[in-house]
């Protein structure tokens, strides 16, 4: 079973092609873990080492883009650039699909006006 498989699985996940992060707070009220299915760094004893330094220095970085600058989708498409269309052992998009870009503008800070 592919990472795909597990996180694409509308019993696991609801709606699972939906940006929902409600969902996470819902099935904790439920007393459901889904944090369980989350395969990304995979699971057990061949999980992945570093995870923890993963995770740590995203959350720094995307914190540092999010504070400093606004960002929107450049020349996007949801089913030509993200959409699974093919099965390259994890889902891939479809052959012509360009890298998902975004134009960033620099975020005017109050001490700056």
């Amino acid at each position: 079973m592919s990472q795909k498989d597990v996180h694409f699985d509308a019993n696991i996940f609801p709606h699972p092609h939906n940006f929902d992060p409600d969902r996470w707070l819902r099935a904790s009220e439920q007393g459901n873990r889904l944090d369980r299915y989350l395969v990304a760094w995979s699971k057990g004893s061949r999980s992945c080492l570093g995870v923890n330094l993963a995770y740590a220095e995203l959350y720094l970085c995307i914190a540092a883009l999010v504070v400093r600058f606004d960002a929107k989708l450049y020349d996007f498409d949801y089913g030509r650039d993200v959409e699974t269309a093919r099965d390259a052992f994890l889902g891939a998009p479809s052959l012509d699909a360009r890298p998902v870009r975004v134009t960033l503008s620099r975020r005017i800070r109050k001490q700056e006006l």
